[in-house]
């Protein structure tokens, strides 16, 4: 089943009842880098203020588990370079989708194209 963003975020912020947590623990289950960017959107805010690196662990450590498969244009990589970046989550994601679809990335955003290009550098 294809998870949406507030059983997500309940799960990450421990708000999740029982048959929540169960559900989450066995179960089949989706993810997407569009619930995933909302989730960034919201836990990054002033009301929760997670770190980039504590967002980027969490999330990562979920994409880890053996019941969860992630749909995604790109590799599950744009959430390392988030937490090690000050980019935006759309920039590290086009970032990483650029390499890892082998598409060229065009921008006006300085920071960016140099990331892109010591991020096409690693793979070459």
């Amino acid at each position: 089943m294809i998870l949406d963003t507030d059983i997500l975020l309940r799960f990450l912020l421990g708000e999740a009842d029982g048959a929540t947590m169960k559900l989450l623990e066995k179960e089949p289950v989706v993810l997407t880098d569009m619930v995933i960017s909302e989730v960034v959107y919201v836990l990054h805010g002033k009301m929760y203020n997670y770190t980039r690196t504590g967002l980027a662990q969490a999330i990562l450590a979920l994409l880890a588990r053996k019941n969860v498969q992630y749909i995604s244009n790109a590799d599950a990589s744009y959430l390392s370079l988030y937490a090690r970046t000050t980019l935006d989550l759309v920039d590290c994601y086009l970032i990483r989708l650029a390499v890892f679809q082998n598409i060229p990335l065009k921008t006006f955003d300085k920071k960016m194209q140099r990331t892109y290009q010591v991020e096409l550098a690693k793979v070459a």
